[in-house]
Formats: C-alpha cells, sequence, structure tokens
C-alpha cells in the first residue's frame, strides 16, 4: 500500500498552537499591565499620604530633577529596544540556518 502524507493535522496542529501562544501572550501581558497600575496606584496613594506628612525635601546635589530621570529612562529603554530588535534578527536568522526549508 503506498505511503500518504496529509498536511492538514499539521496545520491544526499548527493553528491551535498559535491559538495558544496568542491566549498566554494576552494573559501575560493582562498580568503585567494589572501588576502596573497597582503599583502604580499605590505609590500614588504613598507620595500623596507622604506628602502631606513630610515637608518638601530640600534639594540635594545628588539627586536627579525629574527631566533628567525620564531622560535616562528614554536613553535605557532605547537601548532595550535596539537590543531586543537585534535579537529577534538573530533568532530568524538562527531559524533560517538550521531548520530545514519544508
Amino acid at each position: 500500500m503506498p505511503e500518504t502524507t496529509t498536511t492538514k493535522p499539521k496545520a491544526t496542529n499548527a493553528a491551535k498552537t498559535a491559538e495558544y501562544s496568542a491566549a498566554v501572550r494576552e494573559e501575560i501581558i493582562a498580568s503585567v499591565k494589572q501588576a502596573q497600575q497597582f503599583t502604580l496606584a499605590a505609590m500614588t496613594t504613598w507620595a500623596e499620604v507622604v506628602g502631606k506628612v513630610v515637608p518638601e525635601l530640600p534639594a540635594f546635589p545628588f539627586v536627579p530633577a525629574r527631566a533628567e530621570v525620564v531622560e535616562g529612562l528614554g536613553t535605557v529603554f532605547g537601548m532595550a529596544e535596539e537590543l531586543l530588535a537585534s535579537q529577534r534578527k538573530f533568532a530568524a536568522d538562527l531559524v533560517n540556518v538550521l531548520v530545514p526549508v519544508s
């Protein structure tokens, strides 16, 4: 009897895997956003309470201004974005080298 191959089960498995991956990704992102909102709300409450109790603190020479901190965040996250893009390209190139074309 001749051997026959079918691609339908692979397509179905691929679709299920993609669906599962998307669901997991959405849950992770939603969890991180929820944790961020919780932390931001807690820190806002803390800052409001402490701000009422503690008088305004004098400026210290070693404490950067808010604008400097925001600028620093932009620099750090910009580098992280570049690194992640580089890693993504590297991973795709590696897959292209190691996984045979079907």
